[in-house]
């Protein structure tokens, strides 16, 4: 069957349950996309936001890729707070010191916009600049993140203690998260990014208890999402890591789409997600991708498809994103599996 929907509209349809002509199929290809581009990721960040715009449109040109990423992983409130906290090194970009050395620190946040601080004004540039090459055939995807992975961003790991000991100071600052990254989610719409994408992966059961999650995580991301949709933003949760305690309420977040770990059953999240939400996954993004053969690849990518895509609401993707190291012919062979599916 020959495509007749553009990748922007397979998704759009995808997510409002309606037939699609094949597939859809999405890599978060950051990493991916820089290395292929053979720039530095120290040139890449403090220069033109062309120099990253050009690297994802390669692999739209060159690879058949079927979305448009945002700059991630950035954490630009820290920045919007002190541009200090933050260092750039050839392999990455760091928050090098906390901006809330106490959690007493809450008490004295300041109050702030996002307008034209740090490296927002870059962030939304691309976004723009990624709506202009796609021409509205492909998706923007625009990264923000949850409230507590913002609010651990700016305090560390002693907000784990904080939980703890001064429980009523985490929920001040996660409300203040909460607030300041719905207003850059807005932004990011704004700038022409079609859906908002999150990450939380420091409230999985790796790291806090079911009841901490309940009581300092989960209400405040309902909120997100749910104040996002009045808005008419899609949204897609990255859902990182061990959530098997708490996978219930994983799909009560309220997200258009959720992005699972290799951790997740798909059969079983797709019984969950019935007919509310979109399920994309699990090909494991290390194991396979990077390390494994094409063979591999297709392997694994049919075993998805076959416990997943029936009944639509389905997106093939890996379980995170994809490796920088990822070998071409592992990332192709995805998309090639996800194109042939429905022959």
């Amino acid at each position: 069957m020959a495509d007749h929907l553009s990748p922007l509209e397979r998704i759009k349809y995808t997510i409002e349950g309606k037939e699609v002509d094949r597939l859809p199929v999405l890599a978060v290809t950051k990493m991916f996309g820089i290395k292929k581009a053979n720039i530095p990721l120290t040139d890449c960040i403090k220069g033109d936001p062309d120099l990253y715009v050009s690297s994802q449109w390669s692999l739209v040109k060159d690879l058949n890729h079927e979305a448009l990423w945002g700059y991630s992983g950035l954490f630009p409130i820290n920045e919007v707070l002190d541009p200090s906290t933050v260092r750039v090194t050839p392999d990455d970009l760091f928050v090098e010191r906390r901006y809330l050395e106490s959690i007493k620190d809450v008490m004295s946040l300041p109050q702030v916009k996002i307008e034209d601080q740090g490296r927002i004004p870059w962030l939304l540039e691309i976004i723009r600049k990624l709506k202009e090459v796609s021409e509205n055939r492909y998706p923007i995807f625009g990264w923000v993140s949850l409230p507590f992975e913002a609010a651990w961003m700016l305090r560390g790991h002693d907000i784990y203690t904080d939980l703890l000991e001064a429980p009523e100071l985490v929920h001040r600052l996660l409300e203040y998260c909460l607030n300041l990254h719905l207003e850059y989610a807005v932004k990011m719409k704004e700038a022409g990014a079609d859906i908002i994408w999150t990450t939380n992966p420091v409230v999985n059961a790796e790291c806090i208890s079911r009841n901490h999650f309940e009581t300092f995580s989960f209400r405040l991301d309902k909120t997100f999402f749910s104040t996002l949709h009045e808005l008419g933003i899609r949204t897609m949760a990255h859902v990182c890591g061990d959530w098997s305690d708490r996978v219930d309420k994983v799909f009560e977040l309220g997200a258009d789409i959720y992005y699972l770990s290799k951790k997740f059953d798909l059969s079983e999240s797709k019984k969950r997600c019935g007919t509310k939400c979109v399920i994309m996954g699990n090909v494991p993004a290390v194991e396979i991708l990077l390390q494994g053969t094409p063979e591999d690849v297709k392997r694994e990518a049919l075993k998805c498809i076959e416990i997943a895509s029936s009944g639509g609401r389905f997106i093939l993707g890996p379980d995170c994103t994809v490796p920088r190291d990822t070998p071409w012919e592992n990332i192709g062979m995805l998309f090639q599996v996800a194109k042939e599916a429905c022959k």
